[in-house]
């Protein structure tokens, strides 16, 4: 059973790889791969058959449509013992097609693609390994990766029909309504159906019916610089660091069905500067080591066996989108953003703690007309997606363990692990977190924590210490 939707059948998925030796410590090495995936929650198959119509259909039963003048607040809706009234039957015509907002035009279905489009992603990298000593190498390495017919935003689905900014002027003068200025109003009409609310012929589509598209339509890609360099134990100590430089570009599912280039921009979830090394440290103390070689069995118990590790993350700030407090004056489509001035006037940082407010300025918003400007009525700003950054991150993970031999047999352990070793603060302020109007400000003040930040970063607890022993036989 196909559904009614046509097969692919051009999923082709090569993999090249290629590695060349130029001498005895140089290594080049690159690849190509193109990946596919079945997509989730509906975007192929999944919730567009199981969760339309007829399958399942919406019931929503209150005191008051029951009840001439009952209360919903109360009186109960239906009696336990006899059940809710039941739900009427959805009656497919002959020709097997129901109106896409259901007979009453009331139903938000899932809807997809009459062809099978597949998540796709094309990965390629070029790697150059060196070999520094007998015990270290460093890597450099080019990676990239895009992605096709994915995801618009962080969710599968989008809506097809959003509200155009064009003709906004002509909706303030009371000319034409919203819904005019969605592309598929009244675009279709279905005979023999009436719509409860007017009385007339069904027609198609208004308001949030075609408001979830899985459509697998939306490009993604990332291209980073990465460096690495490794240390293979020796002298008790083996680490590894990692850099990374990237770029991640995607699309948000705003106004994605109107205009894609309003909704690309950086990836929400990408730090486009990354630094990490972990690091695995012995102490030389004890029995073999460089000092206290010759310790015996209760010296050793004391001075032997500790253990260092720690993984230590040095992160640039999350991409967020500027937005203006007029904004509600001057659009209606939800994409709220101001023109681009001179910036040269414009700062962003973490400053000191206020202990009164409990917060901390990130920005200071400024009235427009300088470092950034009011769009004109009816138009979106030119201020990019995602275009500004937040706070940088900087977090340590350690652990202190020691080993204690007990038999031959039995050994014990005791290890404290930190997280967040030295409890530093990681400011919550990005694209979920934070109030980032630039001009909400009023005579010097500031209101709506517009530039605050009155949250540590979501993901990053303070300093946590967690004790452990570990009895291995």
């Amino acid at each position: 059973m196909s559904g009614n939707i046509d097969n692919n059948l051009h999923a082709f998925a090569p993999r090249f790889g290629l590695a060349y030796s130029l001498n005895e410590k140089t290594v080049i090495r690159m690849g190509f791969g193109i990946s596919y995936d079945i997509g989730v929650f509906g975007s192929n198959f999944g919730h567009a058959v199981t969760q339309n119509l007829p399958v399942l259909a919406n019931q929503n039963i209150t005191a008051s449509s029951s009840i001439p003048g009952a209360s919903d607040n109360f009186i109960s809706a239906f009696n336990m013992a006899v059940g809710p009234v039941g739900q009427a039957p959805i009656v497919v015509p002959s020709n097997g097609a129901l109106p896409l907002g259901g007979p009453a035009g009331n139903v938000q279905p899932r809807m997809r693609p009459t062809s099978q489009v597949l998540p796709a992603v094309g990965a390629y990298n070029v790697a150059v390994q060196r070999q520094l000593t007998n015990t270290m190498t460093l890597d450099l390495a080019y990676v990239g990766v895009t992605g096709r017919h994915g995801f618009n935003g962080d969710g599968p689905s989008y809506n097809l029909n959003p509200v155009n900014i064009q003709n906004y002027g002509l909706t303030q003068q009371g000319l034409i309504s919203q819904s005019q200025r969605q592309f598929y109003n009244n675009k279709f009409s279905y005979p023999g159906y009436i719509d409860p609310s007017t009385g007339q012929t069904l027609m198609c589509c208004n308001g949030g019916i075609m408001g979830n598209y899985f459509g697998n339509d939306a490009s993604s890609s990332y291209n980073a610089l990465q460096v690495k360099v490794q240390q293979q134990m020796s002298h008790g100590l083996q680490f590894i660091a990692h850099y990374t430089w990237s770029r991640a570009l995607a699309f948000n599912n705003g106004y994605y069905a109107v205009d894609p280039a309003v909704a690309r921009g950086p990836d929400d979830q990408n730090r486009a500067q990354v630094f990490v090394i972990n690091l695995v440290y012995q102490l030389p103390f004890g029995k073999g080591r460089q000092f206290g070689s010759n310790a015996g069995k209760w010296e050793n118990a004391i001075i032997g066996g500790w253990q260092f590790t720690s993984t230590s993350n040095y992160s640039a700030g999350l991409p967020f989108t500027p937005s203006y407090n007029e904004c509600n004056s001057d659009q209606d489509v939800g994409v709220c953003r101001p023109n681009v001035g001179n910036l040269a006037g414009w700062s962003m940082g973490g400053g000191s703690f206020n202990p009164i407010t409990h917060s901390v300025v990130f920005y200071t918003p400024q009235v427009l007309g300088s470092s950034w400007l009011r769009p004109t009525s009816g138009t979106i700003g030119d201020a990019g997606n995602y275009s500004l950054v937040g706070p940088r991150s900087f977090t340590t993970d350690a652990t202190i363990m020691k080993n204690f031999g007990l038999t031959e047999r039995f050994n014990l352990q005791f290890r404290m692990d930190m997280f967040n070793m030295f409890n530093h603060r990681v400011l919550g302020f990005n694209g979920n977190q934070g109030n980032t109007c630039i001009d909400c400000i009023n005579n010097g003040q500031v209101f709506n924590n517009a530039g605050l930040v009155t949250n540590l970063d979501a993901n990053v607890p303070m300093r946590a210490l967690q004790f452990a022993l570990r009895l291995t036989f």
